[in-house]
Parts: C-alpha cells; sequence; structure tokens
C-alpha cells in the first residue's frame, strides 16, 4: 500500500512533468511562430511579399534604383532543391572577364542593388544581380538567412565560368548579402572563379542578431532559439544557426574586403570587426564610414566607399 509521502511525491513528479511538457510545447510554437514571422515570404498576406519582420525594417518612401541601362538579359537557373531562380546579366561597354556578383538584403530583391551595378559597369565589370531565393522572380518560400542562398550563389558563379572560362568573379553583398558573401567563400567547395569577396553591414550570424532582438524585449532568448532552430529545420530544412558567417570566415581563403557603417544600429559595427578578426582570408582589409547607418556606407560617402571597392575588386580580376 502506497504512504501518503509516496502519493505526494508521485502527484509532483507528474505535475512537473506536465509543466514541462507544456513549457516545451510552448517553445515550440513560439518557434514556429517566429520562424513564419521573420523567413516565411508572403507572410503578410501578398504571396510575393517579403516576411512580415523584413517588410517592418523597410522605409515604404525609399524609391529603388533604376535599372541600368546597359544591354541585359535574363537569366534562369535551377536550384539544387528545384526552385526556378532568377537573375539578370548586365554587360559593360567593352568586354573583358572581370565579373561582380551583387547580393542583395534580407526582403529585399535584385533591383535594390542597381545602383551599385551602375557602378560597376562603368568600371568594366560584367554585373549579374540574382533574385535570392523567396525573394523577387525567384521561387521558394522561405529564406534561409544565408545559408541555402549561399548555394544558390555557388552555382550562379560556377553559372558563369560555364559562359566564360576565363571568369574572374567577386562577390559584393550588402547585409544578408554580405553573410552570405562569406559563407560562399567558406565553403569547402567555393567555385575556383571566385578570386574576391566584399562584405558590407553583415552580420557574424543569423543567431546572433535574433538573440539581439529578442534580449531587447526581454525575452527569454536561449530558451527560444532552441525552438527556433528545432522549427526551422523542419520548415526550410536547415537551422537558422546555420548561418553563421563568423564560422565561415575561419575556413576562407579568399581576399576579403569588411566595410560597416559605424552607426548602424542594426548590425553592430563590432561585427565587422569580429568577422574581420576571426577571418582567415589570405588578404583582408576594413574599410569604416563614420556615421552610416546599416547598409548606408555608400549613401553616406560614394567617393570614399569606391575609392576602396574598385581598387580591391580591380586587384584580383585584372
Amino acid at each position: 500500500m502506497r504512504t501518503l509521502a509516496t502519493i505526494v511525491l508521485t502527484s509532483l513528479l507528474t505535475t512537473l512533468l506536465l509543466a514541462a511538457l507544456l513549457v516545451g510545447a510552448a517553445v515550440y510554437v513560439v518557434g514556429g511562430y517566429f520562424v513564419d514571422l521573420a523567413l516565411l515570404r508572403g507572410g503578410g498576406g501578398d504571396p510575393m511579399s517579403p516576411p512580415v519582420i523584413a517588410s517592418s525594417l523597410s522605409d515604404p518612401n525609399v524609391n529603388l534604383p533604376e535599372k541600368p541601362k546597359a544591354d541585359s538579359e535574363s537569366w534562369t537557373l535551377r536550384s539544387f532543391d528545384g526552385l526556378r531562380l532568377a537573375a539578370t546579366h548586365f554587360s559593360p561597354a567593352v568586354s573583358s572577364h572581370r565579373w561582380v556578383v551583387l547580393l542583395h538584403g534580407y526582403g529585399r530583391s535584385q533591383a535594390d542593388t542597381w545602383d551599385y551595378a551602375e557602378a560597376y559597369i562603368e568600371h568594366g565589370y560584367h554585373v549579374l544581380t540574382p533574385d535570392s531565393r523567396a525573394s523577387g522572380k525567384s521561387e521558394g518560400r522561405y529564406v534561409t538567412m544565408g545559408t541555402l542562398e549561399s548555394r544558390d550563389v555557388s552555382s550562379w558563379v560556377s553559372r558563369i565560368a560555364e559562359v566564360d572560362p576565363a571568369s574572374r568573379v567577386v562577390l559584393h553583398g550588402v547585409s544578408m548579402g554580405g553573410t552570405t558573401a562569406l559563407l560562399v567563400a567558406g565553403r569547402s567547395d567555393a567555385p575556383p572563379n571566385l578570386v574576391a569577396v566584399i562584405e558590407d553591414s553583415g552580420y557574424t550570424s543569423a543567431e546572433d542578431m535574433f538573440v539581439r532582438k529578442m534580449e531587447g524585449f526581454n525575452l527569454p532568448a536561449g530558451i527560444i532559439m532552441r525552438g527556433v532552430d528545432y522549427m526551422s529545420r523542419e520548415k526550410t530544412g536547415v537551422a537558422l544557426s546555420e548561418a553563421s558567417a563568423i564560422d565561415a570566415v575561419r575556413h576562407t581563403k579568399t581576399p576579403t574586403l569588411f566595410i560597416h557603417g559605424t552607426s548602424d544600429l542594426l548590425v553592430p559595427y563590432s561585427m565587422m570587426k569580429e568577422l574581420a578578426a576571426a577571418s582567415t582570408a589570405p588578404q583582408k582589409e576594413e574599410l569604416t564610414i563614420g556615421g552610416a547607418w546599416h547598409a548606408a556606407a555608400k549613401a553616406k560617402d560614394p567617393e570614399r566607399y569606391f575609392g576602396h571597392v574598385f581598387p580591391f575588386a580591380d586587384r584580383w580580376t585584372n
């Protein structure tokens, strides 16, 4: 016959177990909800709209750059997982083997890079401006903050090699595009025609970014991120924590230029310093633009910006 103590202990353990299960379930529910807010395309109702959180970060009054007037053609590519990806190829007035692939930011599209494209075209580069998966004209339901995007970009760079076997390619990415460029260069199968990376306003990792935001709202970030990682793997095929540029730069063999503004409140300037310090690039440089906000270094000081970007890119493509 069970004693009263045994009954009380059993009841207590049962209550604690049920509470733990409820808390665990809540973590995964919250994680799934967060994944859809942050990564799901069309979360706001329009199936082509960016994720809800990305939309909240965009200024609706900012006009997109005009499409460069250079000769252009549409390119398409089938991703490793069957998505139809879209890009635009712009040709310079005088043909060359110098190429740059411009990578846009989170919740954006290739059109956001067309002012950069204009400058590169005038400087004599072929320019490729892809729409990342789940962005612009490219297919896909979920953004993965650079992880699967890096595989797509590797495929684009390999496609360039098919068109121009003598190509020398620079990746120039802004914000999520900057992190994606670093992830490409850190891959063990980085394309051999990739010769340099220019990363502007990239983050150390997607996890670092989202943890900072959760902590700003006094949320238990460590607990929630476990649910986010699990649910992002279930929904997108990869965990959010895999989008880690700080890990990628420790394996890179590609010359890298790191750019950041000191007034960046979204991706702190300190992240650039961390990335540059950890990078194993054979040649690495830093460009700091004082007073520039997130992804605004070029707009803040275009003369100084391209005064560093072009000599760096030219060094590896000439």
